[in-house]
């Protein structure tokens, strides 16, 4: 399956988020005990810093579902451009019936 995390994963998001609103790398997260531990003292820093931190990782962040060639490249902006966060938003237009694809 293509959305498969790891824990090691999720720990290197929040290092590079702790790392980015506190300045300093002191603090590494290798567990759930030190999770924990990194979180509180990413968030001592102040909910702006982590807001802007976890902005700032994500946008270097690149999830890889599935090859995409853009038909009009010439309409294609960078983050920076397009406010630094884009989102994929999937709709069902039918109503839900039994069906696994759902």
């Amino acid at each position: 399956m293509a959305n498969n995390l790891t824990y090691e994963q999720v720990y290197a998001v929040l290092n590079e988020v702790a790392k980015q609103a506190t300045g300093a790398d002191t603090l590494k997260a290798v567990d759930t005990a030190s999770f924990v531990t990194v979180a509180q003292t990413a968030l001592k820093a102040g909910y702006d810093q982590v807001n802007n931190a976890l902005s700032q990782v994500l946008s270097r962040t690149l999830f890889a579902v599935r090859p995409y060639s853009a038909k009009f490249k010439g309409l294609m902006a960078d983050s920076i451009q397009y406010g630094n966060h884009v989102r994929k938003i999937n709709y069902v237009d039918k109503p839900a019936e039994e069906n696994k694809t759902y």
